[in-house]
């Protein structure tokens, strides 16, 4: 859910002669967590019970949010919007499509 998002925003702020740059380091750092991720976890498990890894990435979570508050500007300009009505219907209703299903 956040990945199209993330890569919109970098490419939403990022000069069109850097996005290349900009989106090559993105991937890196996305591919990178997929082969990063088990060695900590595995290392963490050595030591500690299967628990402190919930705990260890919630505090990594809420200090990459803490940082990220401060550091990164708003990128989409402030709006009053009507809420879609269609869209929140459609929305709304995938999730009990799918368990129907």
């Amino acid at each position: 859910i956040i990945f199209p998002s993330f890569q919109t925003v970098l490419l939403t702020i990022t000069p069109h002669s850097e996005r290349g740059k900009v989106m090559g380091t993105a991937g890196l750092v996305m591919g990178s967590a997929l082969a990063v991720g088990p060695i900590i976890s595995g290392v963490l498990l050595t030591w500690f019970p299967w628990q402190a890894l919930f705990l260890f990435f919630l505090i990594v979570s809420v200090l990459v949010l803490a940082v990220s508050t401060v550091t990164i500007a708003s990128v989409m300009p402030l709006e009053q919007t009507r809420l879609d009505w269609v869209s929140f219907i459609l929305s709304a209703s995938f999730p009990i499509l799918l368990y129907a299903l």
